[in-house]
C-alpha cells in the first residue's frame, strides 16, 4: 500500500510536468537537461501558474539534482537561443525557491522575461546579459556588474529618485510632462527631463528662497512667489527674470496661473488675492472680502472665475 501510494503522487506531479520521470532524474545531467527543454518548462510564462510554480519550488528544495538541472539550462541559454524561453523560467523558479545567486558568473545569460523580484544576486556578474522586460522588484544588486546588460522595459518597481544637495522646497511638472521643476531652499531652482532625468538647466533665483512654483500650461514661463512680498515670472527654458509682480504688502502664499496663460493670480497674508497679466506685470484685480491669509486658489476650466480659500474658514 505504501508503494501504491509513493506511485501515485508522482503520476498526480507528472500531470503538470512532463518530464517529472523518476528514471530521469538518475540520469546524469547532460542526458536530462535537453528533456526539460522538450516539455512545457519551454513555454513562455509558464512558471506563471501558481500552482506549477509551487509544485517547482517544492521540488528544488527537496531535490539538488534538479536544481543543478535548472542552473545547467540558464548556462545553456549563453549559447542556445532556443533554451532563452527555459532558461527564463528556471531563473524564476530558482529565485522564488530562495536560491541565491550572490557572486555567480551569469555574464551572457539570456533571460528575457523572467521575474527575479526579491532575489538575491549581490557581486554577480551579469555584464552582457539579456534581461530585457525582466521584473527586479526589490531585487538585491550590490555591487553587481550590469555593464553591457539589455535592461529595455526592465521593471524596478519603482521610479528612479532625485538626489538633491539642498532641502527641496517645491517641484512642478511642465504642462506635457517631459520637465519637471524642482525649487531648493538655496534659492534655485532644477530643469530635470523626465525621460533620462538628467538636468537639464539650473536656474539662480533673485531670493534666498521661494515658496510656490508653477508652470504656465501653455508658455514655458514660471510663476513662483519669494519671501519679499514678491512675485516673479521667469523663462524656464533662459532662466531669464521676465516679470516682477509687486503689490502685497505681506508673504506671497499661494500662485496659480489661468487657463490661457495670459494671466497669474497671486493669495497673500494680507488678506487679498490678487490678477495680474503676465505680459505687462500689471495689477488687473484686487480681490478683497478675506479676513485672513488666502492660502490657495483655483480657476475655473473655462478661466472666467476663481475660487480663493482663507484661513477665516470661508471660500470666495
Amino acid at each position: 500500500m505504501k508503494q501504491e501510494s509513493g506511485s501515485s503522487r508522482r503520476g498526480s506531479t507528472s500531470s503538470i510536468l512532463s518530464f517529472e520521470d523518476p528514471d530521469l532524474i538518475e540520469e546524469p545531467l547532460a542526458i536530462i537537461e535537453q528533456p526539460l527543454l522538450d516539455t512545457l518548462f519551454g513555454k513562455e510564462g509558464y512558471v506563471n501558474d501558481p500552482s506549477i510554480s509551487q509544485s517547482l519550488v517544492e521540488r528544488i528544495q527537496q531535490q539538488p539534482s534538479f536544481k543543478e538541472q535548472l542552473l545547467a539550462i540558464i548556462e545553456r541559454s549563453k549559447t542556445e537561443k532556443t533554451a532563452r524561453i527555459a532558461a527564463a523560467n528556471a531563473i524564476t523558479v530558482l529565485v522564488r525557491a530562495g536560491v541565491q545567486f550572490t557572486g555567480m558568473d551569469l555574464r551572457g545569460i539570456k533571460v528575457p522575461g523572467a521575474d527575479l523580484s526579491y532575489g538575491m544576486f549581490d557581486s554577480a556578474r551579469l555584464d552582457g546579459a539579456d534581461l530585457r522586460k525582466t521584473r527586479l522588484h526589490n531585487i538585491w544588486l550590490r555591487k553587481a556588474n550590469l555593464s553591457g546588460a539589455e535592461m529595455t522595459g526592465t521593471q524596478f518597481g519603482e521610479l528612479p529618485y532625485l538626489q538633491e544637495d539642498r532641502s527641496v522646497i517645491r517641484c512642478a511638472y511642465w504642462n506635457d510632462g517631459k520637465t519637471l521643476a524642482v525649487g531648493l531652499q538655496s534659492g534655485c531652482f532644477r530643469l530635470y527631463d523626465t525621460s533620462s532625468w538628467e538636468k537639464i538647466k539650473e536656474v539662480e533665483t533673485f531670493d534666498i528662497q521661494f515658496g510656490y512654483l508653477i508652470f504656465s500650461k501653455t508658455s514655458n514661463r514660471i510663476a513662483y512667489n519669494d519671501y519679499f512680498l514678491l512675485l516673479r515670472l521667469v523663462d524656464a527654458e533662459t532662466g531669464n527674470l521676465l516679470q516682477t509682480l509687486k503689490g502685497h504688502t505681506n508673504l506671497v502664499k499661494s500662485v496659480m496661473y489661468s487657463p490661457c496663460g495670459s494671466k497669474v493670480a497671486s493669495g497673500s497674508w494680507d488678506t487679498t488675492a490678487r490678477i495680474w497679466n503676465v505680459e505687462t506685470g500689471e495689477c488687473i484685480h484686487v480681490l478683497q472680502g478675506h479676513e485672513d491669509c488666502v492660502h490657495s486658489l483655483a480657476y475655473s476650466p473655462n478661466g472666467k472665475e476663481i475660487a480663493s480659500a482663507s484661513f477665516d474658514r470661508t471660500l470666495r
